[in-house]
C-alpha cells in the first residue's frame, strides 16, 4: 500500500492523519508531471551528456545508510533524464567498481559527495575514470534543493520509465522527494539526485557523450 499510494497518501488513507501539503518542498503534482515525462515517446535520453552522481556510504550494516547512485542524461534541449537510480549496501570497493563500470560504458563523468570517507571513495574512482569530489554543507544542500524544486516545476526533469511504469528504485526516489524536509535526514537516492542537480547545470551547452547501458551489471 505504501509503495502504491506514496508516503503522503498512505499516511492520510491508513492513519487518518491530516497533511499540510503546502509544506511539501516537492509537490505531488510536480512529481507526477516529471513521471509522465519519463513515459513520453517524444522525450529520449539517448545521446545525452552522462552524469553519475554518488552519495556514498562507508559501512554496510543492516541499519547503515545506503549508497545512493543516480545516472542522469542531459539531452540537447537541456532536459535532465534520470535513467538509473539505486540504493546499495555494498563494500566500498565493490561500489567503486560498479560506478567505474557505469562511467566507462556510458562515457559519463562521476561526481561523489566527498564528506568524510566519501573523499576516499572519490579518490579511488578518480584513479580510473573522470571523477570530481563535491563537498556538501547546509548552504550547498539548500541551494541544490532550491535548484531541483525550480527545475522540476519548470519541466526540466524526466524520470525515465522505458517499460511504461516506475521501477522499485524509482519509487523509492519519489518517496524521498515526497517526504523530504530540511529538518530530517535526506534519503540516499535523493541526496545523489541533488548532487546531480548541481553538476548538470554547467554541462547543458557542452559536447555530449552517450547513454549506452543503464544499471544492468549485477552486483
Amino acid at each position: 500500500w505504501r509503495l502504491a499510494l506514496g508516503p503522503m497518501r498512505f499516511k492520510r488513507a491508513r492513519t487518518c492523519d491530516p497533511i499540510d501539503e503546502s509544506k511539501h518542498v516537492f509537490p505531488d503534482e510536480v512529481i507526477e508531471v516529471t513521471m509522465a515525462a519519463g513515459r513520453s515517446p517524444y522525450l529520449s535520453p539517448a545521446g545525452g551528456r552522462g552524469i553519475i552522481a554518488v552519495d556514498p556510504a562507508w559501512t554496510t550494516g543492516g541499519q547503515s545508510d545506503e549508497s545512493g547512485v543516480v545516472h542522469v542524461s542531459i539531452d540537447a534541449n537541456g532536459v535532465r533524464h534520470v535513467v538509473g537510480v539505486q540504493g546499495l549496501r555494498v563494500h566500498h570497493d565493490k561500489l567503486v567498481d560498479h560506478v567505474v563500470t557505469l562511467a566507462q560504458v556510458n562515457r559519463a563523468t562521476v561526481y561523489v559527495e566527498s564528506n568524510g570517507a566519501g573523499g576516499v571513495i572519490a579518490g579511488a574512482i578518480g584513479k580510473r575514470v573522470p571523477c570530481k569530489p563535491l563537498n556538501t554543507n547546509a548552504t550547498t544542500k539548500r541551494s541544490r534543493v532550491e535548484w531541483l524544486s525550480a527545475e522540476l516545476a519548470s519541466g526540466r526533469w524526466s524520470f525515465y520509465q522505458p517499460l511504461g511504469y516506475p521501477s522499485a528504485e524509482l519509487k523509492r526516489l519519489v518517496d524521498d522527494l515526497q517526504t523530504f524536509s530540511f529538518e530530517s535526514h535526506c534519503g540516499d537516492r535523493l541526496a545523489a539526485l541533488l548532487i546531480a542537480t548541481e553538476c548538470a547545470r554547467p554541462f547543458e551547452d557542452r559536447p555530449k557523450g552517450r547513454v549506452i547501458r543503464n544499471f544492468v551489471r549485477s552486483l
